[in-house]
């Protein structure tokens, strides 16, 4: 069983579905911080975790600063997520 933490409910900001949980993909139990980054499950979307944990729009600094074994995870995540849902739109909920 995969250990997830609630947050405060969400949206992301690329595709507005609702976000209210955050699960770590490599370390179980990790709660996420403030400036952590983290993709959108419902379309791909490189997030990162505000000072109130919400969700916005990674800057594409933060992703250049990522070591090549945490963006080449990152990146295989994201591709198997815009697999699962290649219109993310579709999942929108308002």
């Amino acid at each position: 069983m995969t250990d997830h933490t609630h947050l405060p409910e969400d949206r992301c900001p690329a595709c507005l579905h609702k976000l209210s949980c955050a699960t770590a993909a490599l370390l179980e139990g990790i709660a996420p911080s403030p400036g952590d980054l983290t993709l959108c499950l419902y379309c791909g979307a490189f997030l990162a975790f505000t000072d109130e944990l919400r969700h916005r729009k990674a800057d594409p600094a933060e992703l250049d600063e990522l070591d090549g074994f945490t963006r080449r995870e990152f990146e295989r995540a994201r591709r198997q997520i815009m697999a699962r849902h290649p219109d993310p739109k579709a999942w929108r909920t308002n």
